[in-house]
Parts: structure tokens; sequence; C-alpha cells
């Protein structure tokens, strides 16, 4: 993927700095001693630029990282401090170092929604696709946490809507697991596959239906999710549904067309499902969705 330019907060804070580099050299003097100067880290995650420049004037290192294994960068990533990010990138801050867990920076600020520092560190050449300890990028987490602003331009400036993270799971599968109904439809509306499998050939429906998101389910349906599709264990949403007691959901799948006669009743280890009878929920939802109602109920 072709580098994006600079953004003007990052090149106005380049021109600055290095104005003042520029002056310092020419004056020919020997800097004094440095006076008690507060932490870069810290003033960088509290979002103190005066005492970020004063720090970085006095020669802290924009790359040292703190005792908690965390850099400036990244502390002001995930503060959504653009000006300190701007002003770090500018003094050599390295775009692309990973904190103790695996997080870039980049990472730190999609978990959080922040649009414009996504965007600087992507102009000051962070990789928009890169993985974090877990294997999710930054569309993961911004879809995950539901932040539709930064999903969306993610996407529109060309972050993989189908990179696969753990377990297999896309950033609309993660989407669904936890209902963000608004990161759904805009993956959806960019053209997310619907049906996409993860590691457990589960689908984004399947864990709509785990997680009891009625109108997530209902998104996922209305882009044409294959209302009986079956895991690696044969088991289709409506079953995951009856077995996390989730009637609405189940109702819905009956009324979309489910089949009750596809649900499985094996155990499932991964999501805590020991198996066995789930006749209490289907005898309820069968019981207030007739067969030959069920789309009229759904309408």
């Amino acid at each position: 993927m072709q580098s994006r330019p600079p953004t003007p907060t990052l090149r106005r804070a380049t021109c600055v700095a290095a104005l003042v580099v520029a002056a310092f050299l020419a004056s020919g003097c020997e800097r004094e001693p440095a006076p008690p100067v507060r932490a870069l880290y810290e003033a960088a995650a509290d979002g103190d630029l005066a005492d970020v420049e004063a720090a970085l004037y006095w020669g802290q290192d924009p790359n040292e990282f703190a005792a908690d294994g965390n850099s400036p960068l990244g502390a002001a990533a995930i503060g959504g401090h653009a000006d300190i990010v701007a002003a770090l990138v500018a003094a050599g801050a390295d775009v692309h170092a990973t904190a103790k867990y695996g997080n870039a920076p980049i990472h730190r600020a999609a978990s959080r929604g922040h649009v414009e520092v996504v965007a600087m560190l992507v102009g000051a050449g962070a990789t928009i696709d890169a993985h974090d300890v877990r294997g999710n990028t930054a569309l993961h987490r911004a879809a995950s946490e539901g932040h539709a602003d930064l999903v969306r331009w993610l996407v529109d400036n060309g972050a993989d809507r189908e990179a696969k993270g753990a377990l297999g799971n896309t950033p609309i599968a993660l989407a669904a697991t936890e209902g963000r109904d608004a990161a759904v439809g805009l993956l959806l509306e960019r053209g997310a596959e619907v049906d996409v499998r993860d590691d457990f050939f589960k689908t984004p429906l399947h864990r709509a239906a785990v997680g009891g998101h009625q109108t997530t389910a209902v998104l996922l349906l209305d882009a044409g999710a294959s209302v009986d599709a079956a895991d690696m264990l044969g088991q289709t949403p409506l079953g995951l549904a009856a077995f996390k007691k989730h009637v609405a959901v189940a109702k819905l799948l009956v009324a979309r067309g489910a089949d009750p006669g596809k649900v499985s009743a094996a155990p499932d280890p991964s999501l805590g499902i020991a198996g066995g009878d789930l006749s209490e929920v289907l005898r309820t939802v069968l019981a207030a969705t007739p067969a030959d109602g069920r789309q009229a109920a759904a309408d």
C-alpha cells in the first residue's frame, strides 16, 4: 500500500521542530544544564503539550519505554492527544514500535476510536493493517468497540475488511459478537462477507445468536446471512440461541426460516455449552411462532 502524505498538523509540527533545532545549532552555544523536567511518558499520557515539548528539548528520548512497557507515543495515541502525537512523530518517535503486550500506537488509538490520531499515524507511515499480538488489526479493534466513524475511515482508506485475526475472526465477526450494530451495518455496506467463517466455522450470525443480539441478527439476515449455517460441531445459530436461552433471537430465527430439526444437541466447549436437551426453549419458541406464520412474524 502506498504511503499517505503527512497530515497538516504533522507537517506544522515537523517544521517547528526543525526551526528550533536549526536556531540552536546556529547559535553556537552549548546547552545549559537541564532543569527538573517532567518525564516524557507521563506528560504524553496526561496530554500536557508544554511538558512534552520541554522534555523533548532537554533530550528525553521519544522512543524510550516506560516501566509499564508502553511508549510516549502509545500513551498519547490512546489518550487521543493529536497535538502530542504530532510533536512526538516530528521528534522521531517510531510509529511501528510495539508496547509490552504487542500493541502499536495505531492499535491503541483504534481501541478508543480516535480517528484523527489514527489518520495522523497512517500519514506518518504506520501500517494500516498491522496485526497486534493476537493477530487483530486496527479495524478489528474499532469494529469490536463499535467505533463506527473509525470503521468508516479505515475501510475507506484501504483497511482489509476481511482480515483474519484471533481465532480466524474478521472485523464483522467481532462487531457481531459485541452487538455493534452501526459497525456491522457499515461493514456490510462496504462489502464485508456476511457468511464469513472463523476457525470454528461459525458465521457472524452464530456470534450474534450467542450474544443475544437481536438487531444485529436482523441486519445480518437482511444482508443474506444463511439462517441454518452449521459450524464445525454441526450447530446452527438457532441452536446456540436456544442453548443460551435467548428466546427473542431464537424466535426471530425461526420466523426467518430456521429449521429446528437442524439444531444439534452436541456440546460446545468453546462457548461453555454442555450440550443436551433444548426442548424447553424450543417449545417456547415454536409455540409462539407457528410454522405456517414464520415469515409473517418476521415482517
